[in-house]
Formats: C-alpha cells, sequence, structure tokens
C-alpha cells in the first residue's frame, strides 16, 4: 500500500470494532446503512453513484461512511448538504438534524471526521481510490 492516505484509514477502521451493513435502498445511487461502533449504532445515508458499497470491502465501506459525514461537515445548512446529497431537503430534515449526535459522538472517538480519501481522488477515481478498491 503506497498512499498514506490509505494507511492512516486503515488503521483507523482496524483500531475500533466497527460494524457496517446494508439498510436500506432509497433509489439506485443513495443507500442506507447501518452503523455501529462499539454500543452506539446509527442510520448513514450515503451517496453511492458508483455502486461502491458491497459489504465484501469493509474498507470501502467505511470510507464511504466517514465521506457522508464529511459531506455533512462541510455543508453550511440543509440545502447545501440536500444538494450534495441530490435530496429533497424537507424529507430528510429529520435525518440531517440527528447527524449532529453522530458527528459529535464519532469525533469524541476518532478525534474528526476524516475519509482520508479526497472527493477530487474519489469522484475522479484517482490512483488512491483505486488502490483502495483493490484492498
Amino acid at each position: 500500500m503506497e498512499y498514506d492516505a490509505l494507511h492512516q484509514l486503515k488503521d483507523q477502521f482496524e483500531s475500533y470494532p466497527i460494524t457496517i451493513s446494508f439498510q436500506q435502498q432509497i433509489r439506485a445511487d443513495l443507500i442506507y446503512v447501518n452503523f455501529q461502533l462499539n454500543q452506539f449504532s446509527c442510520k448513514i445515508l450515503i451517496s453511492d453513484e458508483y455502486h461502491d458499497f458491497t459489504n465484501e470491502n469493509r474498507l470501502v465501506d467505511f470510507f464511504l461512511v466517514l465521506f457522508a459525514l464529511e459531506i455533512y461537515e462541510e455543508s453550511e445548512d440543509i440545502l447545501e448538504w440536500a444538494k450534495e446529497m441530490e435530496v429533497n431537503a424537507d424529507k430528510y430534515l429529520s435525518y440531517y438534524r440527528g447527524l449532529n449526535e453522530v458527528v459529535n459522538h464519532l469525533k469524541s472517538v476518532f478525534g474528526k471526521i476524516d475519509a482520508c480519501v479526497t472527493a477530487f481522488d474519489y469522484q475522479l477515481r484517482t490512483g488512491v481510490m483505486k488502490e483502495l478498491m483493490k484492498l
């Protein structure tokens, strides 16, 4: 593994008892997954336009969860978040409000929310993303 970002992601994932499982298909590119860390469990909405979530590559699944939470953190408000996720803001208002508690809890464990792979690398499928897909 030649990318430091992937070492960081893998180390973080392997340091905790994390379980991620498919929960519900919303549309072809949007799914809910169940994320569990110790006794903490939550539902995370993932934009998965490339159909990367498989339950077979747990590190990719972890990346997708962190990436979804980064989108929340980087959004100014629900309208920006909804635009990024391509969802109706009214329909996901309750979910969006609950993300603050999720993010705060995970920050208390991880220190920060960091998917380790940039949006640019993810969307353009650069070398770091290709390497992540192989792990």
